[in-house]
């Protein structure tokens, strides 16, 4: 039932100027239950949120909720109604802090993986910077070359040593 769909977002990369990353975004109704229809060959990544849990991270401010409501519109398959977010610079810092602690805590056991987190962490903290300076995401590309910044390096410790270089100004920025 279309009706129980309440907001569907492709956040597989396009967007952000990156070959297809992530995933979609779903938030259905309350005890809603998506039936899965995709055979084994093909592999999507999807986020389901109930519209409880989508709005409690709407009002808590977080980074993912704010990405969908300023994506560009061709990257919205629903929307139920607009997203209208607030800026809290304190309180979407405070997100920023806690999902970096979460993704450092827990980057993958791939190279890919740890890139593509780390990538994320810088990513996040450009779309912080221009919630708080413009009240909106502006540039959803201006993470494309951290991303292949990032994918050049050969071991871990050389990949955390650029992440620390790529995000020092953006960090800098965020905690003033």
């Amino acid at each position: 039932r279309s009706s129980d769909l309440y907001f569907i977002y492709d956040l597989r990369g396009a967007a952000f100027g990156i070959d297809d990353l992530g995933g979609y975004i779903i938030v259905v109704k309350e005890g809603f239950i998506i039936q899965d229809e995709f055979d084994d060959s093909e592999i999507v990544k999807v986020s389901i949120y109930t519209s409880t849990e989508w709005f409690k991270l709407v009002i808590n401010g977080e980074i993912l909720p704010w990405i969908c409501a300023c994506i560009d519109k061709k990257y919205i398959l629903k929307e139920h109604v607009k997203l209208l977010m607030n800026t809290n610079p304190l309180q979407l810092r405070k997100c920023f802090d806690i999902t970096k602690a979460q993704i450092l805590s827990n980057l993958g056991d791939t190279e890919l993986s740890k890139q593509f987190n780390l990538w994320k962490i810088i990513l996040f903290a450009r779309f912080c910077n221009q919630i708080i300076e413009n009240h909106k995401i502006v540039n959803f590309r201006n993470s494309v070359n951290d991303y292949y910044e990032l994918r050049k390096c050969s071991t871990f410790v050389e990949m955390f040593d650029k992440f620390n270089i790529l995000i020092a100004s953006e960090l800098d920025l965020l905690y003033k």
